[in-house]
């Protein structure tokens, strides 16, 4: 039987970035990903690390202090990840849309943000391709862009550098568990032996660990995105619809597809077009429901990409938890961690999730409060 020291299920950013911060403190770590790296939801969604969206509190801490990490990261692993921080400029169409996101900004301003408020000339003086429903918005300076795909890799890479083991293909089938203790993995390929384990799974992550009686409020929620041919630049930064934090909380219809608008242009031109939020279990699949109700989005808030072809559809399942706020604590038989549950916001909060399992590992004191990620506060609701 094969054994290390830390085992770490899941090669999404989040997995990944566990991985990485725990063989950063001298750990011998096998990551196990049962397809291929970043084929859940870090592989289907546009890159975005976005402060903009969170609520002043302990969500907005994680995220600054997640996307503060991210250039000390990127230079260690030595990879070009397409880091380029731009801001983002959150833009409404509709009145009560527009209220919202300016009281938003005001608490944001309070807790030291820099978030300006614009009225309608300002955003169309600000990116002047939007169209003329967009009634005013808030820019701001600290969201930025990725590409999650090369991050993946570059972690992986890193963490094969330090002496950790990648392997994929390799279907994690239960937690093995002697006693009160955990001592490793059923795989596809056998047993593997670890005194820690850390369960990174994404929306698979509640059903690792409910044979050992162990209940975790997390489900999938899937969201498609369009990807359109390269075309000249289009928008000078991220544009997100003033819904996207609304609907992020709002539970919805289910199988009913609802949008919050995301534009991105990458580097080489394509303009990442997101995102639907529908609950519809583990189907992953896109649907024409899906992708009409983006394009008609898309197309009334940037007229101009009428004009532009769509290469590729695609969707993911994000984990979803009641509150927003991911789960990372340990849990049930000792050596058990669980660090998931981040939804949209896992590129953004991966860092900052590495380094808060590292902590829990460690016992040093976390880089910030962690009694409202704890994995029992659902039973208190």
């Amino acid at each position: 039987m094969a054994w290390a020291r830390a085992i770490v299920v899941g090669g999404g950013i989040i997995g990944t970035s566990v991985a990485y911060f725990l063989a950063r403190e001298g750990l011998e770590v096998f990551l196990l990903e049962r397809s291929r790296l970043g084929d859940g939801a870090s592989g289907a969604c546009e890159g975005l690390l976005l402060v903009q969206s969170k609520k002043p509190g302990l969500h907005l801490l994680m995220a600054l202090r997640s996307i503060a990490m991210y250039p000390q990261l990127i230079e260690d692993i030595g990879v070009d990840v397409e880091w380029e921080r731009r801001g983002a400029l959150f833009v409404a169409t509709e009145a009560a849309d527009l209220e919202g996101l300016v009281e938003l900004a005001r608490q944001q301003q309070a807790a030291g943000i820099e978030a300006v408020i614009l009225d309608r000339e300002e955003v169309l003086r600000a990116e002047p391709a939007l169209g003329s429903c967009v009634c005013g918005g808030c820019l701001t300076v600290d969201d930025a862009q990725l590409n999650p795909f090369k991050v993946i890799y570059g972690l992986a890479q890193a963490l094969v550098r330090m002496g950790g083991r990648v392997w994929v293909g390799c279907e994690v089938e239960g937690v093995r568990v002697c006693g009160d203790r955990v001592t490793g993995v059923y795989t596809s390929r056998g047993v593997l032996g670890a005194d820690l384990v850390v369960n990174a799974a994404g929306v698979a992550a509640a059903g690792l660990v409910r044979r050992l009686g162990i209940t975790l409020p997390i489900r999938p929620r899937r969201g498609q995105v369009m990807v359109t041919e390269a075309v000249a630049p289009l928008i000078r930064r991220p544009v997100v619809e003033a819904a996207y934090a609304r609907l992020k909380f709002s539970r919805g219809a289910e199988g009913t597809p609802r949008v919050s608008l995301v534009l991105e242009q990458t580097r080489r031109g394509n303009l990442l077009l997101g995102s639907t939020r529908e609950f519809v279990g583990c189907d992953r699949r896109s649907t024409h429901q899906g992708a009409s109700a983006i394009a008609r989005r898309a197309t009334l808030i940037l007229p101009s990409l009428s004009r532009a072809s769509i290469i590729r559809i695609y969707a993911g399942l994000r984990p979803h938890t009641p509150d927003g706020l991911p789960i990372i604590d340990w849990v049930g038989p000792q050596g058990l961690v669980v660090a998931a549950g981040h939804e949209g916001d896992g590129v953004t909060l991966a860092p900052l999730t590495g380094r808060l399992v590292a902590d829990l590992v460690t016992g040093r004191r976390p880089a910030v409060p962690m009694d409202r990620l704890r994995a029992d506060r659902f039973s208190h609701t």
